[in-house]
């Protein structure tokens, strides 16, 4: 990471021509990571009788690059030193402490900065960033509500939910994105974090009032669509759910997490599969290069065709399946249905070889050792049939148990493409 300082040409204290050379010719060579030039006309400007923070912060990062710990540190100690109360070294100093991984350093200089400039909520944001990073949660509220009295703003407060629950408090966490909502009722990111902190908790009802609140007001919001149904699906209203991902999905065609979600629970389409099938076609024509789009697709036409064998779509389906396995071998699911749509169509060794990778990419399936199980039947591997079934019987209750909670747990990664 450079430093601010290292843009700051114009920024250079008052003070001789030739020290103002020498600590320019430093910075620019430090920039272009000269470092051998940088450390002889830095070290040169350091003893000069005009030295000031600047140059030693120079110093810092030029003996940090230059794998001199011990010296870059004292080199930052000498700017701390000369310069306590200037918050454009604070922050320089917080940038060195981070590129070092030093956390509770870096949290301490940005929050000395913050506290300096407090009609500015950028550093206070900063900091509370950096406390959170260096493991400091009750650091990160104390600020955060101080940044608050200073002056009041949705991200300071979508900040104080994040320190608290990270303290292990949701009770304040929640009041802090109520609190937002007030701030700024407009900002649509507030409600989502309410609603997903909500689920987190498995207060669906809770998840559902806000989301409620939240699409009066914005009401093609995909994220918050994508949010309802997971909290449909954890009250097992599995048709609205159903209806809640396809909205997401079809108010935001590209995006993979409304189409993963309605892949989970294709069984409870029913009457919206031919919807659902649609949706999942348009996804794959749009992104062909996709893996996972080509495979939800297959598995629409193949969960449509039941269990008997229609050669058309059993033929479809399977090549869209080569052609996710092809962009991604390594996912499971794919493996898993071209294994059991081989099997269907009696092809016992090919569907041995792809219901085994689904087994080994992912042990916990309970539906891949049951096919798979039924395949080693067919094939006379008696030993191997019984020990598959037995691993069915075990992973089908722990399937039940973790898919509640587990859908509620990746929304918050699976979202980044949507929320701004």
């Amino acid at each position: 990471m450079i430093l601010f300082v290292l843009g700051c040409g114009l920024c250079l204290p008052a003070a001789g021509a030739q020290y103002k050379t020498v600590l320019t010719a430093g910075l620019t060579a430090l920039r272009a990571n000269d470092l051998p030039l940088a450390r002889r006309s830095l070290e040169q400007a350091s003893k000069m009788p005009e030295a000031d923070a600047m140059v030693w912060l120079g110093l810092a990062e030029t003996y940090r690059r230059s794998s001199e710990p011990e010296r870059a540190d004292q080199a930052a100690a000498r700017a701390l030193g000369m310069a306590p109360d200037d918050p454009r070294v604070l922050h320089d100093l917080a940038m060195y402490h981070s590129t070092t991984e030093n956390w509770a350093a870096a949290a301490a200089m940005e929050e000395r900065a913050a506290r300096l400039l407090p009609e500015n909520t950028e550093p206070v944001q900063n900091a509370i960033g950096l406390h959170l990073r260096a493991g400091q949660p009750e650091k990160a509220v104390s600020l955060a509500q101080w940044g608050i009295e200073q002056q009041d703003s949705t991200d300071l407060r979508l900040l104080l939910a994040q320190a608290h629950l990270a303290a292990g408090n949701p009770k304040p966490a929640i009041e802090a994105l109520e609190g937002a909502i007030k701030v700024q009722p407009y900002e649509e990111r507030p409600y989502f974090e309410l609603a997903r902190l909500r689920m987190s908790l498995e207060d669906f009802a809770g998840s559902l009032e806000t989301i409620d609140r939240g699409e009066r007001i914005f009401s093609k919001s995909p994220q918050l669509a994508l949010l309802r149904g997971i909290a449909l699906y954890g009250q097992r209203r599995f048709p609205e759910a159903v209806d809640a991902f396809l909205r997401s999905a079809e108010l935001a065609p590209g995006l993979e997490q409304p189409h993963a979600f309605l892949g989970r629970i294709l069984s409870h389409a029913h009457d919206r599969l031919d919807r659902v099938t649609a949706r999942f076609a348009a996804f794959a024509a749009a992104t062909p290069e996709n893996y996972l789009s080509q495979y939800l697709y297959a598995a629409a036409l193949l969960e449509g065709m039941g269990p008997a064998v229609n050669p058309e779509t059993a033929s479809k389906a399977e090549a869209l399946l080569r052609r996710s396995i092809e962009r991604k071998e390594d996912f499971a699911d794919s493996h898993f249905e071209i294994g059991a749509l081989l099997a269907k169509m009696r092809d016992f060794e090919s569907a041995e070889k792809h219901l085994k990778r689904s087994v080994e990419l992912n042990p916990k399936s309970s539906k891949a050792h049951y096919h798979l199980s039924r395949v080693y039947a067919r094939l006379g591997k008696n030993e191997l049939a019984e020990a598959a079934r037995a691993l069915h019987e075990k992973l089908t209750e722990e399937e039940r148990q973790a898919m509640r909670s587990g859908m509620a747990s990746e929304t918050q990664p699976a979202l980044s493409g949507v929320i701004k």
